[in-house]
């Protein structure tokens, strides 16, 4: 898979090409209309003449006419067929923007939509378009490619972030199958491994989205062993090639058609995983929705099927003896399929008056305890804790698994009733009490326990297991070290949860995210001086959505990391869009921080391959970040100031110990957080509070910005003040890209009011 910096590379590749398009763009637009039309017909890129209202097209080229799919006498007699080619979504936006422009803007607008073509794919366009006369005109690029590289690289870091940082080859692959899913909008996804030893395929790794909905189709696909020739999967090993079938569950040669037809899994894809040039396994994607697949996103998945090949070669030996398959190699445990198939068993036997209870086992801390250790010393401690489960609880319980690296399971069935089990959950947590003694160092280990109860929490094996794990997750975010039963209260916010992350994986492969641009203005002269990128995410079923609405799901996923990169790439894109020397500044998350080297290597890309100026970059971080990782947060902006990069400290006088942390950073700006700003000039407690804050940043040499400054009252007591930046909808709302571009070369100033 390409390296991170080869990625950047080529989004940046694509950039220069559009933006060399883009002045070409803006030289024929400069052209007399008459002798534009006259040359149209020869000239690559679309070209199209509207009348003022938009009810009559006037001309189009060829090549308009090849990418909208229309010939241009349709288009002359139906001018909406035009606008019926534009996505949905991006229509209303495209119409507003065409009839809102005025004939004094010389310059022209800029914007970006996607076109949806008669076969359902989808191409990525760049409008510039300009006044002239009584009609509109406009030229268009194709910037798919642009966009499409981008989709690649987030999906690859996904991938590659999983591959780097998960700690057991078992939990990167389900995490891959994970971002595969949820970036490329599929149901589930399978990784089947093919034996050597008795010609058969079995599946190492399962992920999917649709809860208990799909589980007749789960339940016989982890436990399955299928010989060769036969089946879907040795279909696409035999030919050596992927196969896409949108019709899975009609196709009866196919051994599981029945059960993909019952949970309504209609398209199915194959795709090859290979090892230095032989077949060792298939990597499955299945989905309810018919899927077209562009060659772009067939090259998605083959490149992280051979990732997938290198990590499987690693933990599966080809001629591993099916009785083994069950067994977790460094504990001697079951693993998660043998535990899997143990539970539909016992669920199967039990008699209709009694229960029995899954308990998921996580130990508290353990990522602390290999940091603090060591891997091998780690595996050693599995190990012993392993043998005191069997030791503790070897006799009471059903059977004790391995399911991953911090996590163990147990079954514990018969029970006529619930009260029966309490004895069984004390001997764990008592099991775990007495120090742990490895290489002379005494390790004391804690664990959080979650438990659902069958028939009561789940009536099939997926059920029982998603909701131990909910109730697990419930005592790990209160604090862990303790045991708690399932409760769908715990569940709905999980699966709310659950759906936001992936609707996020997708939102950042489908484009779905856009920034708008605030302007910030220099109270003395009352000229805009930078702008602040505004994150915003278009969510195709709910609507535009605020930062604060999926950004705390975006941290605890991780998933925060590339949103942030996304953001910088696309202000690095329209840096020479907006203004050439105009400061752009970006918030940036939490966990951009936790691996220095990251936000470190990714600026010195952007920087390198998008040849930006550091002075036009402004990092805003919060205070409780700094307060979080105040040592290793003050080397890493230490060193983005020393490559030029401004700092400003967002949200300032939020937290406790504000003047201390701002004299141990010394930020080029402060933002002063917009709870005081709301309050001012009436409440004096906390007009007194931001004169402090002023006279204190002037002292340091530190500008001050006043947020979400909405009134001229605010305006006249910060500018009494001596406040140098205000930002907020007194002077602007936060704008698109090519309503930014316009405001600004109108050249608008603040008015300052008497």
């Amino acid at each position: 898979m390409d390296k991170i910096s080869d990625q950047i590379a080529a989004i940046a590749k694509e950039r220069d090409e559009i933006m060399l398009s883009s002045k070409e763009h803006e030289q024929l637009l400069s052209i007399k209309p008459d002798l534009l039309a006259k040359t149209a017909d020869q000239i690559l890129c679309a070209v199209y003449q509207f009348s003022a209202n938009l009810d009559k097209i006037i001309y189009v080229n060829p090549t308009l006419e090849k990418w909208w799919g229309e010939s241009r006498d349709s288009l002359y007699k139906n001018p909406e067929a035009w606008f019926d080619r534009i996505h949905p979504d991006d229509r209303t936006m495209v119409k507003n923007a065409l009839t809102q422009l005025s004939p004094s803007n010389s310059t022209g607008i800029l914007l970006e939509y996607r076109l949806q073509k008669a076969d359902g794919s989808i191409s990525y366009m760049q409008n510039r378009y300009m006044h002239v006369n009584d009609y509109v005109i406009g030229t268009v690029i194709d910037i798919s490619k642009y966009v499409r590289a981008q989709q690649r690289h987030f999906i690859y870091e996904q991938v590659l972030n999983a591959y780097h940082l998960e700690s057991s080859d078992e939990i990167i692959l389900n995490a891959i199958l994970k971002v595969v899913c949820q970036s490329l909008d599929w149901d589930e996804g399978e990784i089947w491994v093919y034996n050597q030893l008795d010609e058969s395929l079995y599946c190492v790794s399962l992920w999917h989205r649709l809860g208990n909905a799909i589980t007749p189709f789960y339940d016989i696909t982890y436990h399955m062993v299928v010989k060769a020739g036969v089946g879907f999967s040795d279909i696409v090993m035999r030919n050596n090639s992927p196969l896409l079938e949108n019709n899975f569950g009609d196709n009866t040669s196919y051994y599981r058609s029945k059960a993909a037809k019952v949970v309504g899994l209609n398209t199915a894809l194959g795709t090859p995983i290979v090892f230095q040039n032989e077949i060792i396994g298939v990597l499955n994607l299945f989905n309810r929705k018919t899927k077209n697949l562009s060659s772009d996103g067939m090259l998605v998945i083959q490149k992280i099927a051979e990732l997938i090949g290198t990590i499987t070669q690693k933990i599966i030996k080809l001629d591993k003896p099916e009785s083994s398959i069950h067994q977790d190699n460094l504990t001697g445990l079951t693993n998660r399929a043998g535990f899997e198939l143990l539970l539909n068993a016992c669920i199967e036997n039990l008699s209709s008056d009694e229960k029995l209870a899954v308990v998921i086992v996580d130990l508290d801390k353990f990522k602390s305890i290999i940091e603090t250790y060591g891997s091998e010393i780690g595996d050693i401690l599995l190990k012993q804790i392993s043998f005191k489960f069997i030791q503790t609880l070897g006799h009471d319980a059903k059977t004790i698994a391995h399911l991953e690296t911090d996590v163990y399971a147990f079954i514990f069935d018969n029970l006529e009733r619930i009260q029966m089990l309490r004895p069984s959950l004390d001997n764990i947590s008592a099991s775990l009490q007495k120090p742990f003694i490895i290489k002379e160092q005494n390790i004391h280990v804690k664990a959080s326990i979650g438990v659902s109860i069958f028939p009561d929490d789940g009536s099939d094996c997926t059920a029982l297991i998603t909701n131990a794990d909910i109730a697990l997750k419930k005592v790990k975010t209160e604090g862990g070290n303790a045991i708690r039963l399932y409760n769908e209260t715990f569940e709905k916010k999980l699966m709310d949860d659950i759906n936001t992350e992936s609707a996020l994986r997708h939102a950042l492969s489908a484009n779905q995210f856009k920034l708008l641009y605030q302007p910030r203005v220099d109270l003395k002269t009352g000229k805009i001086i930078s702008v602040e990128a505004l994150l915003r995410w278009q969510d195709p079923t709910n609507g535009l959505k605020l930062p604060h609405s999926f950004m705390q799901v975006a941290e605890e996923s991780g998933l925060a990391i590339f949103i942030d990169e996304w953001a910088l790439l696309n202000i690095s894109h329209y840096f020479s869009l907006i203004h050439s020397n105009l400061p752009v500044a970006i918030s940036l998350s939490e966990c951009q921080f936790k691996k220095s080297q990251n936000v470190l290597n990714l600026m010195n890309h952007l920087i390198d391959k998008f040849s930006i100026k550091p002075a036009l970059l402004q990092i805003e971080i919060t205070e409780k970040i700094l307060m979080t990782h105040t040592k290793d947060i003050l080397d890493i902006l230490s060193q983005l100031k020393g490559k030029g990069i401004s700092i400003i400290m967002n949200h300032f006088g939020s937290e406790f110990s504000s003047f201390n942390y701002l004299q141990q950073l010394q930020p080029s700006h402060v933002k002063i957080d917009k709870s005081f700003v709301a309050k001012i000039p009436n409440d004096t407690k906390t007009a007194t509070i931001i004169q402090t804050m002023i006279q204190f940043c002037h002292t340091l040499g530190i500008k001050v910005i006043a947020e979400d400054v909405e009134t001229a009252e605010q305006v006249k007591f910060l500018l009494n003040e001596a406040c140098d930046e205000i930002q907020g909808s007194y002077f602007s709302k936060p704008l698109s890209i090519y309503e930014m571009k316009a405001f600004l070369e109108k050249g608008t100033t603040l008015m300052i009011p008497d």
